[in-house]
């Protein structure tokens, strides 16, 4: 007989012949068939630990894939965040809050595009502007606000009155 062919044995042949033989009907139990189509125990097995196999490099790959597709928006999140901590007008928390709004942003506007969103923020550059407070301070040189007088004249707007300071 070859090796590694099939071998057909009658139900009642194995019930009287190789099941009262233990072990006989333990070396053949992880081989046998019960039908022509079906699988034997360690086909089973192989099929499952190839399935498991299959589904663990998969898992893997798509990870692995998320992170390259990731490193494009960190990239977006870090020159943001870089800008707003340069700019010095908000807490650390805020500033990371916006750089990753910002960073998801473009993200989410890079994916209907085709396209990352290292190379949309580079077409399409957010810059942030940052100025000291004296640079945009109101400038009210030359005037001051006081309450009015009780007589009215064309200086007053509401109860408060604006003049020239006197000398």
């Amino acid at each position: 007989m070859a090796t590694g062919g099939a071998v057909q044995i009658s139900r009642a042949d194995y019930l009287t012949k190789v099941s009262p033989d233990v072990e006989l009907a333990n070396a053949l139990s992880s081989i046998m068939r019960f039908e022509p189509s079906g699988f034997s125990l360690n086909e089973i097995a192989t099929q499952v630990e190839k399935e498991a196999l299959d589904k663990a490099k998969a898992d893997i790959e798509k990870s692995i894939a998320q992170k390259e597709a990731e490193q494009p928006v960190n990239v977006v999140h870090d020159m943001v965040l870089e800008q707003l901590k340069t700019a010095n007008r908000f807490t650390s928390d805020v500033n990371e809050q916006m750089a990753a709004l910002t960073a998801s942003f473009y993200d989410t506007m890079a994916q209907r595009l085709g396209t990352d969103a290292k190379t949309l923020y580079e077409r399409h550059k957010l810059n942030i502007i940052h100025k000291t407070q004296s640079d945009t301070a109101l400038n009210q040189e030359g005037f001051s606000f006081g309450l009015a007088q009780s007589t009215v004249d064309s200086g007053t707007v509401g109860k408060y009155r604006l003049f020239e300071p006197s000398s």
